[in-house]
């Protein structure tokens, strides 16, 4: 830490004030890397900067990398508690404990803010208006009830956006197969399909009663008029909603309903698995990992994945039962009891059933997180030899951490020429380093010039940050080995430029077949070493190999798109320059801003509704 650092960080803690808040720690960078609540903020973040305060390794780690903070008042503790966990899971800070995703039981969701809605599973419940049902403990059975209903009722399951008047492309197998009227045809009646959806929310609701009763007259109406075929596929559907009925009957949340929360910890890991009871049966059981729960106990990760998971779901089971009880339980208790509005219990089992099935939920984390640091492990040894092999290659002789830096142009017939640069510190892709550039110099296709230009550009700017000793540099460090997407002319044309700058930077060509696949790696004045004969390398020679193509394919797509949208926006009148500008801001492509509603349009700065409608209907008549 500066001493311009440490003098700011002082001056900023003599302000803190003696309210209840968040606190957010942040590194040179102004990353954030850790966020926390206090009930005073003014003498917990004081604590950190203590010198005699009894910290962890970590902790001491972390407070060596804060070069700044900043802090939200609370009116009070609770409120700082969901503040932190919305904070954690927005910015997923290096030292805080992390669930390594965001899975959650899925939902079944009806998108019914649609003309036309559609039904799907999905894990992420969004406060977007439409309908969800769930959670479910079982993801098979949400599948299934899916599968089912797409089945009984001919209902879109394309993703196409669907709408009553609006031809969208050639109908599908679905609807040849008499599984989807035809939404896309753009004449189907909206109440018929609407009608359709209101029996499906029955269904999912439980309310079969009157549903079924209107499937069995009609089964006795073709009965009694000796059409049997019709009549026995009535019969299927009645025992296809039953069926459905039943299986929701064990998903829905009542009084018997608790999840049991096994831990285990190794290493910088923890597993947490959840197993559901539904009345009283164990329905479905789940794995979350959690990463930087080093040096921390079991008390302190069971908080961290409560506050993280049940804050991710608006399901939540009226007891939740641990092996230790934890700081805050009594705020995390009050909190998820405001979310379900319902009385949430967070208990330890001491004897019977409960227990049993807490060390039998324990026992199966212990095994799974064993099996997943295993593996694990096994990756992170071939990656080692991975990377060991092809230094030899290069003949790189130094020890330590290594950087490689791939880069490839792409074009279309020589028109809007770009370059990319993708990083991998070792064999992990390291996305923020990644860059992008717009050839200036070069007109046509010429790949040769285009690689020289990008090439040329990344070390000079390197050099002046190396001559600068800038504080924030966007193109240090320097790679040890450079990777082109070519062969030996391009490999050569690329080392005369890094000659010119005196580094000691190997290159490398990546050489394809053609199929665009990696056939072969290229070093300067020998022959070229074929991909299979790599023993350990391969994958991560044709992991670089089809991340830069991506990277490159991805930008330049982005770019025509972008350009072809601000000719077609500026086509519409009333709409400027700024205008423009803005909406190209807001929205990424052309396809987000045709799936826009006017609402959404209008918020964009400059846009009124009126407009908004010129936008809408300009792409409805394109």
């Amino acid at each position: 830490m500066s001493k311009a650092y440490s003098e700011n960080l002082n001056n900023k803690i003599k302000l803190l004030p003696e309210n209840s808040g968040v606190y957010l720690m942040k590194d040179e960078n102004g990353t954030i890397i850790y966020v926390g609540k206090a009930k005073v903020l003014k003498n917990r973040v004081t604590q950190y900067f203590r010198k005699n305060s009894n910290h962890t390794p970590k902790v001491l780690k972390m407070v060596e990398n804060i070069a700044d903070f900043e802090y939200i008042i609370t009116n009070n503790e609770m409120e700082a508690l969901i503040l932190e966990c919305n904070l954690i899971k927005k910015y997923r800070p290096y030292y805080n404990i992390l669930m390594r995703d965001d899975k959650t039981y899925p939902y079944i969701k009806i998108t019914i803010k649609d003309e036309y809605p559609k039904l799907f599973v999905t894990r992420k419940y969004i406060n977007d208006g439409n309908k969800y049902f769930g959670p479910y403990a079982n993801a098979t059975y949400a599948k299934k009830a899916v599968s089912t209903i797409n089945e009984l009722y001919p209902i879109a399951m394309c993703k196409k956006e669907l709408k009553s008047g609006v031809k969208k492309g050639d109908v599908c197998l679905n609807y040849h197969i008499g599984q989807c009227l035809g939404v896309c045809r753009g004449n189907i009646d909206t109440k018929l399909y609407n009608g359709y959806i209101k029996e499906i929310i029955d269904i999912l609701n439980g309310k079969t009663s009157k549903i079924i009763q209107s499937l069995e007259n009609k089964m006795n109406d073709y009965s009694e008029n000796l059409d049997f075929e019709n009549a026995g596929k009535v019969r299927d559907k009645i025992f296809a909603i039953r069926g459905l009925k039943s299986e929701q009957n064990v998903s829905n949340a009542n009084a018997d309903n608790m999840d049991i929360l096994g831990l285990a910890m190794a290493e910088d890991m923890a597993c947490v698995q959840v197993y559901a009871l539904r009345d009283k049966k164990i329905v479905g059981r789940e794995n979350y990992i959690l990463k930087g729960q080093n040096e921390k106990d079991v008390s302190e990760v069971l908080a961290a994945f409560i506050k993280q998971f049940y804050t991710n779901t608006p399901f939540i089971p009226p007891l939740i039962l641990v092996e230790k009880e934890f700081d805050d339980i009594d705020n995390i208790k009050d909190m998820l009891t405001n979310l379900k509005s319902k009385k949430v219990e967070i208990k330890v089992p001491v004897k019977g059933e409960k227990k049993k099935l807490l060390k039998l939920a324990t026992d199966n984390a212990k095994l799974n997180l064993e099996n997943i640091i295993g593996k694990e492990k096994q990756k992170a040894l071939m990656e080692k030899k991975a990377v060991k092999e092809i230094n030899e290659y290069a003949n790189i002789s130094k020890e330590g951490n290594f950087r490689y830096e791939a880069y490839d142009i792409s074009n279309t017939s020589g028109v809007d020429s770009v370059g990319v640069m993708v990083v991998f510190d070792g064999a992990k892709r390291n996305y923020k380093a990644y860059r992008k550039f717009k050839v200036k110099s070069i007109e046509g296709p010429n790949d040769y010039g285009s690689m020289v230009e990008v090439i040329f550009r990344r070390l000079n700017r390197a050099q002046k940050e190396l001559k600068q000793n800038d504080d924030n540099p966007r193109f240090l460090p320097l790679p040890d080995v450079i990777f082109v997407d070519g062969g030996i002319g391009h490999v050569n044309a690329v080392k005369n430029v890094v000659d010119t700058f005196d580094f000691n930077i190997k290159v490398l060509g990546l050489g394809k077949n053609n199929k665009h696949k990696l056939k072969e790696v290229v070093k300067n004045n020998e022959e070229a070493r074929n991909i299979r004969d790599f023993e350990f390398a391969g994958k991560l020679l044709n992991d670089i190999s089809e991340e830069v193509h991506r990277f490159a394919i991805d930008y330049h797509k982005n770019l025509r798109s972008k350009s072809f949208l601000k000719t077609t926006l500026e086509e519409i009148e009333g709409i400027g320059k700024v205008k423009c500008r803005n909406l190209l801001k807001h929205f990424k492509n052309m396809e987000e801003l045709k799936n826009a509603s006017i609402e959404e349009i209008v918020k964009v700065d400059g846009m009124n509704e009126e407009l908004a409608k010129k936008v809408k209907d300009h792409f409805k008549n394109d």
